[in-house]
């Protein structure tokens, strides 16, 4: 048992010496759309985008992400009574396998696939309710690597969709690997 043990954290030891995690922080823009009882909303609040990684070999990652709000932007509808209104993202996190490879020296394409809970808040809006939209989310972008510990980045993601609700949208950031 004793040998079991010893084994199993050799093992470990070598698992996390060749382990590589990695952070990201981006500027989003999300484009939220939605359409229900003849009316159609469509709003792009910005935010900052956080991403936890860890590298399981050189081809796949996986990555917790989470997203705040940095401002609001005026929804635009064809109801003159909710077209002035604010909203923001509200909330923002998922989980994704980072498939990549290598397409040169230093860029490196990537898809992710997981799971995403994004919601959408109007503020000061009394007519217009939250949505949000939780499931599958998938996206794909480059990375190009100005340095073995930090590189450029820019994704598109299909956040979420729930009814006529989606969330989607572009990203630039820079990542550091630690």
């Amino acid at each position: 048992m004793k040998k079991l043990a010893i084994a199993s954290l050799f093992t470990l030891g070598l698992c996390t010496a060749h382990a590589q995690m990695y952070g990201e922080l981006g500027y989003t823009t999300v484009n939220l759309k939605d359409s229900f009882a003849g009316q159609s909303l469509k709003a792009s609040p910005n935010g900052l985008r956080g991403i936890l990684g860890y590298d399981i070999n050189s081809n796949l990652s996986a990555e917790l992400m989470l997203g705040m709000s940095l401002g609001n932007a005026t929804l635009k509808s064809n109801d003159p009574d909710v077209a002035s209104t604010k909203v923001k993202v509200d909330r923002m996190w998922g989980v994704y396998l980072k498939p990549k490879m290598e397409l040169a020296e230093g860029l490196e394409a990537f898809a992710r696939l997981g799971f995403m809970d994004v919601k959408a808040k109007p503020i000061g809006a009394t007519d217009v309710e939250p949505r949000s939209a939780s499931g599958f989310s998938y996206g794909a972008g480059l990375s190009y690597a100005l340095s073995k510990t930090t590189s450029l980045n820019l994704d598109y993601m299909h956040y979420g969709k729930k009814d006529q609700f989606t969330a989607k949208g572009f990203t630039a950031g820079i990542g550091f690997k630690f």
